[in-house]
């Protein structure tokens, strides 16, 4: 199987699925009939895809469930990736004591709350 399958968003890959699930979409597969249910530019690809698929062996049922499978895939994916936050620290730097201000060339100065914890640096400006 080709790359094309898996490439296609998950939304485009439960619509053909559902389509070819309910007999909406039938082989032979045209680019016109897969026109509803993928982007423009894709349609003659995909439907050569499924086609490739269908008369290699697999049923329409199998084409369906192949297609559910990839979108479920998709779907995790997308989830993993919204769940991951990355933060960039910036290198270490040892630590300064400001306790009789910050360096005369600075142009930062700390900030204190209201009870006198340091929130880091603030700009002068």
């Amino acid at each position: 199987m080709s790359r094309l399958l898996g490439d296609l968003a998950y939304g485009n890959l439960v619509q053909v699925a559902e389509a070819v699930e309910t007999g909406r979409l039938a082989p032979p597969f045209s680019g016109f009939s897969v026109s509803r249910h993928v982007p423009g530019e894709l349609c003659d690809q995909v439907a050569r895809e499924l086609n490739r698929l269908y008369e290699s062996g697999m049923q329409v049922q199998h084409l369906a469930y192949l297609l559910h499978a990839l979108a479920n895939e998709r779907l995790a994916i997308q989830n993993a990736d919204r769940s991951v936050q990355l933060v960039w620290s910036g290198p270490e730097v040892p630590a300064r004591s400001f306790s009789r201000g910050p360096p005369s060339d600075s142009p930062c100065r700390p900030h204190y709350t209201a009870d006198r914890r340091c929130c880091g640096p603030v700009s002068n400006g």
